[in-house]
């Protein structure tokens, strides 16, 4: 009855990792969007003859794992190049190799530049009211400009050699405390469950 019960103990427990790193993702991210939040799934359920259960992320069209842009957050150190940044360097508004960090441009509820903006941005570059600068000029960062009456500029974009983050996601450590808390729990509830109904 043991392994029967330790396979029980651990899918439960699999349910209850899955549900503290949800919880981990709304401490640590500002309204974090629901595509993250259920980006984790049981991939393997624990069965009494193979003593394993995983979570992990699901596997996101395009490229758009949550893993991936998450991975930075998890570990530290540079983040992945996002979409936005493709296509920059796509239309050879941005050096390759460089991030971008927002300006005076207005974000989502998510921090992020929404597709409503950036399509305003192409058309501004297309129509000249805005301006990629690769190189800085005087005072001026390398970036993605608005042009303005009198002579100035509104930075949108602006262009950075790297985009750095500190680790803040604890998805590791989330998970390896959420066991130590609930495994025992869940393993003595199912044995005595597994020997009382033993035949």
């Amino acid at each position: 009855q043991v392994p029967f019960a330790c396979s029980r103990a651990l899918n439960a427990v699999a349910k209850d990792v899955k549900q503290d790193e949800q919880k981990e993702m709304k401490s640590v991210f500002a309204a974090p969007k629901a595509y993250t939040l259920n980006s984790l799934f049981i991939r393997k359920y624990a069965r009494k003859t193979d003593l394993t259960a995983i979570i992990d992320f699901k596997d996101g069209g395009n490229g758009r794992s949550a893993e991936k842009y998450l991975q930075a957050q998890m570990d530290g150190g540079a983040r992945r190049q996002k979409a936005i940044e493709s296509l920059l360097i796509g239309r050879k508004l941005m050096p390759s190799g460089m991030r971008v960090v927002p300006g005076a441009i207005k974000l989502d509820r998510h921090g992020n530049i929404t597709l409503a903006a950036f399509k305003r941005m192409m058309r501004g570059v297309d129509s000249g009211t805005h301006f990629a600068l690769h190189k800085q000029r005087g005072k001026i960062e390398p970036g993605l400009y608005q042009r303005s009456k009198k002579n100035k500029v509104k930075p949108l974009l602006i262009y950075v050699s790297s985009a750095s983050y500190r680790k803040r996601f604890k998805y590791f450590e989330t998970a390896q405390r959420s066991v130590q808390v609930n495994y025992t729990r869940h393993f003595a509830r199912e044995l005595q469950r597994a020997v009382a109904t033993a035949r």
